[in-house]
């Protein structure tokens, strides 16, 4: 046997025999019916060359040894026994192959149009007699000669728990993903096989909604398979091979199914995405804000979530999809959450609507959480309106206008309630060592409304007092690090010396107005863009922050740098 492999450069045995065993399922079905004679009256089974033939059962012996097409197939003309031939798995047919195969099809086919053939019949017996057909096969018997319908063949592997339903899920996945794929890609039919394979899966998982078992079954198989390639298309392994696997993106982009077929499915595979296990907890989360807001360099992901959250998906959806794994406490993957959410901005910035539900939705969740006492609503608040102030200040907010619009005012504070004051304070506390300084800084110079019931004051004064003692342990260290390059930058010399002069009496330091008045090319485009610029990896301090809004209240900064330092640019 494996002479014959090898003889065979390569191809599988079982791929070799497909024409015998599609003729064994046609002869069982037949016979089962009683029909195995009703062949006389028939037209003349194509192509022309074959001999008169009077029965069905004359035609299948003919096609299942006495055929020309198999001599020398094992040396003396003979078939070895059906039973036994060993089956390895594979996608496509061979060119020789695929010419008897499609012989035994077209016979197939006749069979189906005189009403000899029942369908469902066959394809119970196709689904019990060629265990791990090639794709190819099955496509060719949907797409072209009708005899075996791909969502059929799915429910009859699940309904019967036949042990090979999870082979043709491997197998599949196999397919999608090998890395040969290419090749197979340039055969020109790979694209129509997967066309066919997703949209009967699709179809399967999005409409199947009675509860049968029958169908439930089918709809949870595959669920699991479209699951199963979302994760593999967005996995940030290293050692996955994207190379080629864009085509699957094509594939199921030019799905014929309905727009509404083709949103929910988008939408079940968006909410599989952003409730993945993720390897960050909430804490590690937010201490990683600054670089999770930057662009995956995983391109295969980004195209597929830009794939699940684009046309014909609605942008509003997508939002609510998010909202609505967090309202249900449901497992968030925080690192694909947050992608969505930059590739939804790109997408969406200028619609003003979807704009604003994403922004009166982070608020929502903000209040619901403080109502509530669930600190997973309030960080979930906190991280996406962080997010969106690091993508996109200018569409969305700056972090610490966010902060005032939601906590300064009274009337429209969350935490007006003492017992709600309480918690917000805790919840703030518990996060001052791990929160980034750049939002601390934000929380510790901008109060809150603080209600009037009495200590309420003090207890917001010790928590901006533990936020500064954070911040000025952030500064040291930083400051640590970055002794030995400013000692010999004088530039940063003199906004060092400027801020410290400003934290000492709250006064525009003399020297700064003398190089106003005597250095101002100096001062307009070195000193105020260094001052402005916030330092890498830490917040400016407090001082800084007021000593720039002391200098732009004088007009001693122009109006386009200031507009650069508010804007984030």
């Amino acid at each position: 046997m494996e002479r014959e492999r090898e003889e065979n450069n390569g191809t599988g045995v079982r791929e070799l025999f497909a024409p015998v065993f599609l003729a064994k399922v046609l002869r069982e079905q037949v016979v089962e019916d009683g029909r195995m004679d009703t062949f006389r009256n028939m037209p003349q089974v194509p192509p022309p060359k074959w001999p008169k033939l009077d029965s069905v059962n004359q035609v299948l012996n003919y096609l299942t040894g006495q055929g020309d097409y198999f001599t020398g197939l094992n040396g003396n003309g003979h078939l070895p026994g059906i039973d036994v031939v060993p089956y390895e798995s594979t996608f496509f047919l061979n060119d020789k192959v695929k010419v008897n195969v499609e012989k035994v099809l077209r016979f197939g086919q006749i069979l189906n149009s005189t009403a000899v053939l029942n369908r469902d019949k066959f394809c119970h017996h196709f689904c019990e007699q060629v265990r791990s057909p090639p794709m190819e096969l099955i496509w060719l018997m949907d797409a072209k000669y009708d005899l075996l319908n791909v969502s059929s063949y799915l429910i009859t592997l699940t309904q019967k728990e036949y042990f090979f339903a999870s082979d043709f899920s491997h197998r599949f996945l196999t397919f999608c993903f090998s890395p040969s794929i290419l090749e197979f890609n340039a055969r020109g039919n790979a694209i129509e096989i997967l066309e066919k394979f997703f949209q009967a899966l699709i179809i399967a998982d999005e409409c199947n909604h009675e509860k049968t078992s029958t169908l439930a079954k089918i709809r949870n198989y595959s669920q699991d398979i479209l699951h199963k390639i979302t994760a593999r298309l967005i996995d940030d392994s290293p050692t996955l091979d994207q190379s080629g696997h864009h085509f699957i993106l094509r594939s199921v982009s030019y799905l014929p199914i309905t727009v509404s077929l083709k949103q929910r499915y988008f939408a079940r595979q968006l909410q599989h995405i952003i409730s993945q296990k993720s390897s960050l907890t909430v804490e590690q989360v937010i201490q990683k804000q600054e670089s999770l807001s930057k662009l995956s360099e995983n391109q295969l992901k980004v195209d597929t979530i830009n794939m699940f959250i684009g046309v014909p998906q609605s942008p509003i959806k997508v939002v609510q999809a998010i909202m609505e794994k967090i309202r249900k406490a449901e497992l968030i993957n925080w690192e694909n959450t947050l992608l969505t959410v930059t590739l939804w901005e790109k997408l969406y910035n200028d619609d003003v609507e979807a704009l604003r539900f994403l922004k009166d939705n982070i608020k929502k969740l903000m209040v619901e959480g403080l109502n509530e006492n669930r600190p997973d609503k309030v960080s979930a608040s906190f991280i996406l309106a962080r997010h969106c102030s690091l993508i996109a200040p200018n569409t969305f907010f700056r972090y610490e206008k966010w902060y005032n619009s939601i906590f300064a005012k009274e009337q429209a504070s969350p935490i007006r309630e003492l017992h709600i004051f309480s918690f917000f304070t805790d919840f703030l506390t518990h996060w001052i060592p791990i929160e980034p300084p750049c939002f601390l800084q934000v929380q510790a110079t901008y109060w809150p409304y603080i209600p009037q019931a009495a200590g309420c004051r003090t207890v917001w004064s010790e928590y901006v007092s533990a936020a500064k003692a954070r911040i000025q342990e952030y500064n040291e260290l930083e400051g640590l690090m970055e002794l030995e390059l400013n000692a010999n930058n004088p530039l940063q010399r003199d906004v060092d010396a400027a801020v410290r002069s400003f934290t000492s009496n709250g006064k525009v330091p003399q020297f700064i107005l003398e190089m106003i008045l005597f250095r101002k090319k100096y001062y307009v485009e070195q000193f105020l863009p260094a001052l402005l610029r916030r330092p890498l990896g830490t917040p400016s301090s407090d001082a800084r922050l007021r000593l720039i809004e002391v200098l732009n209240a004088e007009g001693r900064i122009p109006p386009e740098l200031y507009f650069k330092y508010k804007t984030g640019n």
